[in-house]
């Protein structure tokens, strides 16, 4: 996903929320994948990181995220959030409160604690993407999104495999990174 289609799935999302004529739950549960969406695309958390943070695992003040990843010894790990989802988060808190998950089952208000449901918030995101224009995508693109646009903007793959949780930086350049074998070397033509 480029960094356009990023904004363009963000701005749909967005928009389902603002519907007049939805109940609140609907408003929540819209809400919810909004917030959902722009955190995924925001850190390139995976989908189950992402519904387990819990509001206690964010420091709004220093804006970072203590991500408790359980698939390899990296993948529990603090991030720098972006000051975009910073402001996103914030809001959300003051609306939410401190208390649970920060993306607890929107369909139970008063158990902020509750976990959504791995195949209900899938599917959320699913219909983002059908909606907005990209069937094609899946939760996982947001995740080879952030390792391009970090790539491309020269970051070191030892950063982008912390970033995404890998404790292995092959398994970052191997399935994240795209190659380039035909473009331009010149700059290491240059250092050469």
């Amino acid at each position: 996903m480029t960094k356009g289609e990023r904004e363009a799935i963000f701005a749909y999302a967005d928009k389902l929320t603002l519907s007049e004529t939805i109940n609140p739950r609907t408003r929540r549960k819209r809400e919810a994948v909004a917030d959902l969406v722009a955190f995924m695309a925001g850190t390139g958390v995976r989908i189950n990181e992402a519904r387990a943070i819990c509001r206690g695992d964010l420091d709004l003040l220093a804006g970072t995220a203590h991500v408790r990843g359980t698939k390899t010894r990296g993948s529990d790990r603090r991030l720098n959030l972006p000051p975009w989802l910073l402001a996103r988060l914030t809001a959300r808190a003051e609306r939410l409160g401190t208390d649970g998950l920060m993306f607890s089952s929107p369909h139970h208000l008063n158990e902020p604690g509750r976990v959504w449901d791995q195949s209900n918030s899938a599917k959320a995101l699913a219909r983002i993407f059908i909606g907005g224009g990209f069937p094609w995508a899946t939760p996982h693109t947001f995740r080879r999104t952030v390792a391009t646009l970090l790539d491309q903007a020269g970051v070191p793959i030892a950063t982008i495999a912390d970033q995404l949780g890998h404790t292995d930086l092959a398994m970052t350049a191997r399935v994240y990174l795209g190659r380039d074998l035909m473009g331009d070397k010149a700059s290491v033509a240059a250092l050469l």
